[in-house]
């Protein structure tokens, strides 16, 4: 019995091991995370997506009670992917200005920043909550943003950068 616990050990050890290093694998970001708690505006990122183009099929409910289908497509400027990321941004102190998109970046590996679109509307088609583009005032929001980059910069070693004026740079590694 325990020969047989054993050796399913060493098999699951096994396939843990071959999991992590395959081809797929990519370096971890090399970013130390801020520490939310010391700013007045916590940032949460809960997902990033790359993604070549967004499509989307909505079944509308039509009065007569018939359904329309409508489709909805949308794709980032030409030579860019479209980065979307979803976050929780909460007002953790009184105080302190308000959260402005304009200081919101991500920068990637070679240094070079990219700033959330300035219409990324269109996510609300394609089920993303979107976050409001308006400056944000108070409380917690969440939803998700939109940023066009170049294929080559989504690969990995992007960072979410927030100048939190005299409180600092707020930083947070952006996995994919």
């Amino acid at each position: 019995m325990k020969r047989n616990i054993a050796v399913l050990m060493l098999i699951c050890l096994a396939l843990t091991l071959c999991a992590c290093g395959g081809q797929g694998a990519k370096p971890a970001a090399k970013v130390e995370n801020s520490d939310q708690s010391a700013f007045t505006w916590g940032i949460e990122l809960r997902k990033s997506e790359v993604k070549e183009k967004l499509h989307t099929d909505e079944g509308v409910q039509q009065y007569d009670g018939g359904v329309l289908n409508v489709l909805h497509d949308d794709a980032p400027s030409e030579g860019k992917v479209f980065l979307i990321l979803t976050m929780t941004i909460t007002k953790q102190k009184t105080g302190g200005g308000q959260f402005d998109w304009a200081r919101l970046t991500v920068k990637d590996a070679s240094g070079n920043v990219y700033h959330r679109m300035e219409n990324d509307a269109f996510l609300s088609n394609h089920t993303y909550n979107r976050m409001p583009g308006t400056s944000l005032q108070i409380g917690e929001n969440r939803g998700s943003i939109c940023l066009e980059l170049p294929p080559e910069a989504a690969k990995g070693g992007l960072t979410l950068c927030y100048d939190a004026g005299d409180e600092g740079e707020n930083t947070t590694a952006i996995v994919l």
